[in-house]
């Protein structure tokens, strides 16, 4: 396979921490070959903290090649109704 024709994601930083090179980090996970982002945590915070800004790198798969970046912004709300169902609403912002 051709390196230069696959897209790598990675996750590069949590509200403004910046996380190792493998991206471990105890909330999300962002698998490197689709992009698709998930919770891996349960958030039992959300009183104090309801808005994540997480910055996306995406390059080829080449020696030193430069990510594009994104800002990708969670907003995690709960339902009154109950305490084990919430609401993520995301959007993107510029860097």
């Amino acid at each position: 396979a051709d390196d230069n024709a696959r897209i790598y994601y990675s996750l590069l930083s949590i509200d403004g921490f910046k996380l190792e090179s493998n991206g471990k980090n105890d909330l999300f996970q962002l698998n490197s070959y689709t992009g698709e982002l998930s919770l891996i945590s349960k958030l039992t915070h959300l009183d104090t903290k309801n808005i994540f800004k997480l910055i996306v790198g995406a390059s080829d798969g080449t020696d030193h090649a430069i990510p594009a970046l994104a800002t990708v912004y969670i907003h995690i709300t709960n339902h009154l109704s109950s305490t084990d169902r919430s609401s993520i609403s995301i959007t993107f912002g510029s860097n």
